[in-house]
């Protein structure tokens, strides 16, 4: 895809060694493969194997943006979109990043809580707590004793309420090819992922058949972050938006391949034969209330 993004390129550049080529080997087809049975011995196939990056933004307290922390990253800055695992590791706020969803989910995140040493501990289906009402108790928010939050009765572990929205970060320039990614929101990110919803519930496309919503995989999405501001606290959450050109022309799937592409990772997470990574700790983001209402 070389469509450019208007106002703002993605500069990131793919940390991956290059492929060192031999003249003495050809490409195609050997003689000797043409009538071979391959069963796809020691293909990885365990479903832990193709676990989705994640990403998270960096906010000022972030170990990872702490010059003094041993987990700080290299030119991290608050603000920037931080991919764990991944060959693009940092996205820039100002470079932001093209998304093309697939998939949208809504669970339960399980923490330690920080006063037991933190971690996460799991993630558990969003109807959880609906169908064990006494496996669950609700206690004070640590972050916000206004509001409260879901306990495990027999470890303490606390739930949250996360959303995920899987699909593919993409290359401008074709400086990379398609990365399988995870944008998550929780605590005071569930309005940016409401709005998000409302965005692609008006998304349609109008063709020789007439007029009809599209596929969640079919436009593209420009994803930046903001900064958030509420009485003392202040923090960076993910901004999104619909993926223009340099014409002001809404982005749609460039190819029948990428079309296919986000198509199959829609149907490998709705079978379970793809999942997605832990989550990141959210860390100084503020929590406020949610419900539960899909837009």
């Amino acid at each position: 895809m070389a469509t450019k993004l208007k106002e703002h390129p993605a500069k990131a550049k793919p940390q991956v060694p290059a492929v060192q080529r031999s003249t003495k080997m050809v490409g195609g087809l050997p003689d000797h493969l043409k009538t071979y049975v391959s069963k796809g011995i020691g293909v990885p196939t365990d479903v832990d194997d193709f676990q989705i990056p994640m990403a998270k933004v960096l906010n000022p307290l972030n170990p990872e943006v702490l010059k003094s922390n041993a987990n700080y990253v290299e030119d991290a800055e608050a603000g920037d979109i931080l991919i764990k695992n991944a060959p693009v590791p940092l996205i820039k706020a100002s470079d932001g990043l093209i998304f093309q969803c697939a998939h949208k989910d809504r669970s339960y995140a399980e923490w330690v809580p920080r006063s037991k040493g933190g971690g996460w501990a799991g993630r558990h289906p969003f109807s959880f707590v609906k169908e064990n009402p006494d496996a669950v108790h609700k206690e004070k928010d640590p972050q916000n004793p206004k509001l409260s939050i879901w306990v495990l009765n027999d470890s303490g572990n606390h739930l949250v309420d996360t959303r995920y929205y899987s699909g593919f970060m993409l290359s401008p320039d074709d400086s990379f090819p398609p990365m399988p990614l995870v944008i998550p929101f929780s605590k005071s990110g569930h309005s940016v992922a409401k709005a998000w919803n409302l965005l692609m519930f008006y998304q349609y496309i109008e063709n020789d058949l007439g007029r009809q919503r599209a596929n969640v995989w079919l436009p593209y999405y420009f994803i930046t972050t903001k900064l958030r501001q509420s009485g003392e606290h202040s923090w960076y959450l993910f901004d999104v938006g619909l993926a223009r050109d340099d014409e002001g022309r809404r982005i749609l799937c460039q190819t029948k391949e990428d079309e296919d592409r986000g198509k199959l990772l829609a149907e490998q997470l709705a079978k379970g034969d793809r999942q997605i990574a832990p989550d990141f700790d959210v860390g100084d983001a503020p929590a406020t209330e949610t419900d539960d209402d899909d837009m």
